[in-house]
């Protein structure tokens, strides 16, 4: 049973990775040729879910735990990396608007 366990969240963290690399990787090339500051955010946005997955991993293997930061007992460092990607997405979103 906990090779069973073991091996899906292997399998989960390979995936898990891989989509997150591309997501990034294909976000900074986007950038790299259209130069707009809507796609910006959205590039800031992929690397900031890039992030969020690095956090998410690191917490499945127990090694390194963003909700244990706190100040004054508030994890804002959690808050922080976890909502920013949706604001760069609405500002992103906004400035894409606001173009013609």
């Amino acid at each position: 049973m906990i090779n069973k366990i073991l091996s899906n969240e292997l399998i989960f963290i390979i995936i898990d990775i891989a989509i997150g690399s591309l997501m990034a990787f294909f976000s900074i090339l986007t950038y790299g040729k259209t130069k707009k500051i809507s796609y910006l955010f959205f590039v800031l946005t992929a690397l900031f879910l890039y992030i969020v997955m690095v956090f998410r991993v690191l917490k499945q293997l127990n090694i390194f735990i963003l909700s244990e930061l706190t100040c004054y007992g508030i994890p804002i460092m959690q808050y922080i990396v976890n909502d920013l990607p949706f604001l760069f997405m609405i500002i992103g979103f906004v400035l894409l608007l606001r173009e013609k």
